[in-house]
């Protein structure tokens, strides 16, 4: 929905992820303070199953950047969102 670089997709069904498990652990973020409109998103390793299921040579090289970067955070000790249930 929406024309960039304003778009929003909206998916019903996304391979590698159990829907439950996500919403379990989603994000609820305030994304107007004015109205406190609030929207809620999948943490990380939603992405990283995903585009392992998906197993394309650019989701594969996605999933080991992503990997890396959190291998290469200064808080990488702490819980990043990237581990499954």
């Amino acid at each position: 929905m929406g024309h960039a670089p304003v778009g929003v997709d909206v998916l019903t069904k996304i391979p590698g992820i159990e829907f439950d498990a996500a919403w379990q652990r989603r994000v609820e973020d305030v994304i107007d303070e004015k109205t406190g409109l609030k929207a809620n998103s999948f943490p990380p390793w939603t992405s990283i199953a995903s585009k392992e299921a998906a197993g394309r040579l650019q989701d594969v090289a996605d999933v080991d950047a992503v990997k890396k970067a959190q291998r290469l955070r200064p808080d990488n000790k702490k819980h990043s969102g990237t581990e499954r249930p």
